[in-house]
């Protein structure tokens, strides 16, 4: 009878296994249920996906050019809550080192999919100068760079528009303005 208990925890350990092995992946489509009354976006399912972003520059550039589309079209409330799930979950806006993250013109990360522990905390200043310079926004003095930083908060653009890839840093940053809600953001 000694014997019969640990063959038949074993059994049962390698019974599990076997099950939670052959579970299939959750991706984002699978974790994210869509809120009542939050219609499909058309620019939710980008046409480069992040594992696809990985491949080369112009498929992170295409990558990040769909994000600012996406982005700059959703709705406060339920909608940005579901497009923050889509983010967070590993699907077609994430994929590995490969994710959105958002960050206010100041430097503040609002929303970083890769590490969201990272959320709400302000960028190292060297990032967000290479973030700054791939915008096409330079400046020798933080006064410089606030008056050029008022000047995209007052047009809603960015003197680089298609943002590009952030030098020394690695990824691709891309300036937006929320049609919805307003705002000017970075992604």
């Amino acid at each position: 009878m000694r014997t019969l208990k640990p063959l038949f925890l074993f059994l049962l350990v390698l019974s599990l296994a076997g099950v939670l092995a052959a579970a299939p992946a959750t991706f984002a489509q699978d974790s994210c249920t869509r809120p009542a009354g939050v219609a499909v976006n058309p620019h939710e399912k980008p046409a480069v996906t992040a594992a696809q972003a990985a491949g080369s520059a112009d498929n992170l550039k295409a990558f990040a050019l769909a994000g600012k589309r996406y982005l700059a079209s959703i709705h406060p409330g339920l909608e940005l809550a579901f497009s923050a799930c889509l983010f967070r979950h590993e699907g077609p806006w994430k994929a590995g080192d490969n994710y959105v993250a958002t960050i206010s013109t100041d430097g503040r990360v609002l929303f970083h999919s890769g590490n969201m522990a990272l959320s709400g905390k302000p960028l190292n200043n060297a990032v967000r100068l290479a973030i700054y310079r791939s915008l096409g926004i330079t400046g020798t003095s933080q006064t410089e760079y606030e008056a050029a930083l008022a000047e995209v908060a007052r047009t809603g653009s960015f003197p680089n528009p298609d943002g590009g890839p952030i030098q020394g840093v690695g990824g691709y940053a891309v300036g937006f303005k929320r049609t919805v809600g307003g705002g000017t953001f970075i992604m």
